[in-house]
């Protein structure tokens, strides 16, 4: 890849990114608050299908996620303070949320719950997981909350955090989109590989060495984002290769490609649906920071405000689903089910909103005193005139 550096005078904060942050969440939402409709009758079935695909909003996250903190370190490699500044401000804006919460259901729900109905709600739960962001290594297997089962995508991006400065840091800028296409690859290998011994599916869905593929096609988006002559090679052909993906996605979901008679054909267009999602957002997050900043759905009141408190809301959605339990309409009509749905989303952007207002704008107001320091030396890093990754 050349070396050209990105033009001057491009923003630093997009909404059509906050949008994309919103598109995912709603995904997510919909799909756990869909999961109280019922199997029976066809129509709620068919409904609830449709509502469980979102559950690719957290693959959405991901794509997003690595095209954001692979631009911002791309942008501050020279500086001085490369380590220390990006690992106070990711601290700054994920820890305070992340331990209050864990701190609200092991130190005020879990006694609660036991001191007025005499129950212990999380029996056989080992914080120590959580605390350590390991919580994607243990889970499903009775050692999380129903509040906290969640929190394994948190955990996996922080492991990327941990791990991904470093090689950015250390492998020369035109080599790092092939370690990305490494990654990828050896991510689809290991799959194939769990696949082929027919492995939990909590396995392909929450460990990390499996899930590297996603955050590595958004960081893959972030460096030809910044590379002039890529950025024009993506641009042209970013509308044929996601209708690509994304036909192969919908292929999947109607089982297309897992009507193989080969076993290890079949399985390996098993693994390979697993990623046809990805790749697919990863041509629209590229869209949305390049042609699509002008978006009028990505850029709308709605989308960018849902993104804003995106995170906040992932959080606190499932532990506002417990507090309004599917069993409030069982037997009801289908219109009382979705007013119900549109529930849980309110209750859930209200505790996001006290969230975001109470507990993560405090902090991240003190992100403006950890700024990023001067160069030291020349490195072959673009100049952080499109820092978009700061809305992270």
């Amino acid at each position: 890849m050349s070396e050209a550096s990105m033009d001057a005078g491009k923003p630093k904060h997009l909404p059509s990114l906050d949008g994309i942050r919103g598109l995912a969440i709603v995904m997510v939402l919909l799909t756990h608050f869909g999961n109280s409709l019922a199997d029976e009758p066809a129509v709620e079935e068919s409904i609830k299908q449709i509502l469980h695909r979102g559950w690719y909003g957290v693959d959405l996250f991901f794509v997003l996620s690595g095209f954001l903190i692979t631009g911002i370190l791309i942008d501050s490699l020279n500086s001085r303070s490369y380590f220390s500044t990006f690992y106070i401000r990711r601290i700054l804006r994920i820890f305070p949320l992340y331990y209050f919460f864990l701190f609200f259901l092991y130190a005020i729900r879990r006694p609660l719950v036991g001191w007025i109905w005499g129950y212990d709600p999380m029996p056989g739960v080992d914080l120590r997981w959580h605390l350590a962001y390991l919580s994607n290594w243990r889970a499903d297997r009775g050692l999380n909350p129903d509040e906290a089962t969640h929190m394994w995508s948190l955990a996996i991006e922080e492991q990327f955090y941990l791990v991904w400065p470093m090689i950015v840091y250390l492998v020369p800028r035109r080599l790092l989109g092939y370690v990305c296409l490494a990654g990828i690859a050896c991510a689809l290998g290991l799959r194939e590989v769990l696949v082929l011994r027919h492995s939990w599916w909590e396995m392909l869905h929450r460990f990390t060495p499996v899930r590297m593929d996603t955050l590595l096609m958004g960081a893959l988006m972030a460096i030809a984002y910044r590379d002039e002559t890529w950025r024009a090679r993506c641009s042209r052909f970013l509308l044929p290769v996601g209708f690509f993906f994304g036909a192969w996605f919908f292929a999947g979901q109607v089982g297309l490609t897992a009507r193989f008679h080969n076993r290890v054909i079949s399985s390996i267009a098993e693994t390979l649906d697993w990623s046809t999602a990805p790749a697919a957002f990863a041509c629209l997050v590229f869209w949305a920071a390049t042609g699509g900043r002008e978006s009028r759905f990505l850029t709308s009141r709605l989308m960018t405000t849902f993104g804003r408190y995106s995170y906040g809301i992932y959080v606190w959605h499932v532990f506002a689903w417990r507090l309004f339990p599917s069993t409030m309409i069982e037997g009801r009509p289908l219109p009382v089910k979705l007013l119900y749905i549109l529930l849980l989303v309110v209750v859930s952007c209200v505790f996001a909103w006290f969230s975001w207002n109470l507990l993560e704008q405090p902090f991240l107001k003190l992100k403006s005193r950890f700024p990023y320091s001067p160069a030291r030396r020349k490195r072959d890093a673009v100049e952080p005139v499109a820092a978009i990754g700061e809305a992270v």
